[in-house]
């Protein structure tokens, strides 16, 4: 290291010290860049996983539907015990059967293209089988108050009007049951149940106003079919 040649004593102002001698500091070797280790490379991409193929969600089995079936048939049935007449013994259980799947069949097409529409997340196969299950308890229902409808039917002239109120009940719980199926099916796709709301009450005042219209036609047909 060589030592900065110092000014000489005529040049230095008094009353300072004389300044220490400048040492240069010694250059740093250059460092080439060298390959990129394992842990500084920068990752690779994941590869995009293929989607899954869309497999529909099983449905409930047959006996299961023909049991659901079978309850409004024996509500039919009672309701005709106390007519007396053949024509109203065999057309009433398939009139109220048929009062019972109709609304269901013809609403459910509306709610689930409303739903798709809204960009709900819930996939069609799901809302099927929500209606499904829900058709099925108001057909156990139906079935239970045959008991009543049939005793009343036997025993007085309230058979008829018991029948269409016992199918009302059944009907109106059954769309409550749907109500609380189809929210727990957006719930469970991750959507917003409160976004499927609005769509469910338009759904059921379709579906009941329906009911109503086919329920006030079967009445007059079948009051005029049975004199």
């Amino acid at each position: 290291m060589q030592a900065v040649p110092q000014p000489s004593p005529a040049s230095q102002p008094e009353g300072y010290p004389p300044p220490e001698p400048y040492i240069a500091e010694p250059s740093l070797p250059e460092i080439e860049p060298g390959p990129l280790t394992p842990h500084m490379a920068t990752p690779p991409a994941p590869e995009p996983h293929p989607p899954e193929p869309w497999t529909a969600e099983p449905f409930p089995n047959a006996w299961r539907v023909a049991q659901a079936g079978s309850g409004f048939l024996l509500l039919g049935l009672a309701g005709a015990a106390g007519k007396g007449t053949v024509t109203a013994g065999l057309l009433l259980p398939g009139v109220i059967l048929g009062l019972a799947v109709l609304p269901g069949i013809i609403g459910a097409p509306a709610l689930l293209v409303l739903h798709q529409y809204h960009g709900l997340a819930a996939a069609p196969a799901k809302l099927l089988q929500a209606l499904t299950e829900a058709w099925m308890e108001a057909g156990r229902l139906a079935g239970g108050l045959a008991s009543v409808v049939l005793f009343f039917a036997l025993t007085s002239l309230m058979g008829t009007e018991l029948l269409f109120y016992g199918l009302a009940l059944a009907g109106w719980l059954g769309l409550a049951a749907a109500r609380r199926r189809l929210r727990d099916v957006e719930h469970a796709a991750g959507g917003n149940p409160r976004g499927l709301n609005g769509l469910l009450w338009c759904w059921t005042l379709l579906t009941t106003l329906i009911g109503a219209r086919l329920t006030w036609m079967a009445i007059h047909w079948l009051r005029e079919i049975s004199g």
